[in-house]
C-alpha cells in the first residue's frame, strides 16, 4: 500500500469513529441514573413519572403578588393524587379549585382517576403561587415546580410563562384550548 492510500484509510476511520460518537451522544440519556424516571423535556412543561405524564405545565404572565399555573395531568396507571407543588417563585404554592366563581384551596389534593386525566385550567383547578414579588413577566421568566404524588413520588419541570394580551387576558395564540 501506498502512503496516499493509508492516509485517506486513516481519515475514513476517523470520521466513522466521530460519526459513530456524535450518533452515541444524540440518543443518551439524560445522565439521571436514579432509576426514578423523572424526566421531561422542562423547556415545555412536560415530565414523567412513573404512570403520571405532566403535559403543556405553564405560569400565566402577572403583575400582582400572585400567579396560577395549568397543565395536563395523565394517568396511564392506578388512581394517584397530586398532594404538593412547590415552586421556585413566591412564597407558597397551594393546589386551587374555582367552584361557583369562588376559589378554594384543594384540601387532601387532587384526584388523578385510574387511566385518566386531570386538566388544571382557568376557571377550575390550578396552581397558586402566592407572595411573588414583582409578578412573573412573559418571555423573561420560568417557574421551576416539584409536583409531589402520593404514589408516583415527586417529579420537577419548568413551567415557561405565557403572556397575557392587552385586556388582561391570556394571549389565545398561546393557549393550548384554541380551536
Amino acid at each position: 500500500m501506498n502512503r496516499i492510500t493509508l492516509v485517506r484509510r486513516g481519515f475514513v476511520a476517523l470520521a466513522l469513529v466521530s460519526l459513530v460518537s456524535l450518533a452515541l451522544v444524540a440518543c443518551g440519556d439524560d445522565d439521571d441514573d436514579d432509576g426514578d424516571s423523572n424526566g421531561g423535556d422542562h423547556s415545555t412543561g412536560s415530565a414523567t413519572i412513573g404512570d403520571i405524564a405532566i403535559e403543556g405545565a405553564y405560569a400565566r404572565e402577572s403583575v400582582t403578588d400572585v400567579a396560577a399555573v395549568y397543565m395536563t395531568i395523565k394517568n396511564s396507571g392506578a388512581a394517584d393524587t397530586l398532594l404538593s407543588v412547590s415552586a421556585d417563585v413566591g412564597s407558597e404554592a397551594q393546589l386551587h379549585e374555582v367552584v361557583d366563581s369562588s376559589m378554594r384551596q384543594m384540601e387532601g389534593g387532587i384526584p388523578i382517576p385510574e387511566n385518566g386525566e386531570v386538566t388544571l385550567k382557568t376557571g377550575g383547578l390550578h396552581v397558586m403561587i402566592l407572595g411573588i414579588e414583582g409578578g412573573l413577566k412573559a418571555d423573561s421568566t420560568e417557574v421551576h415546580l416539584t409536583l409531589t404524588f402520593e404514589n408516583a413520588g415527586s417529579v420537577e419541570l419548568t413551567a415557561p410563562v405565557q403572556a397575557l394580551n392587552g385586556d388582561g387576558e391570556m394571549d389565545h395564540d398561546m393557549d393550548d384550548d384554541k380551536e
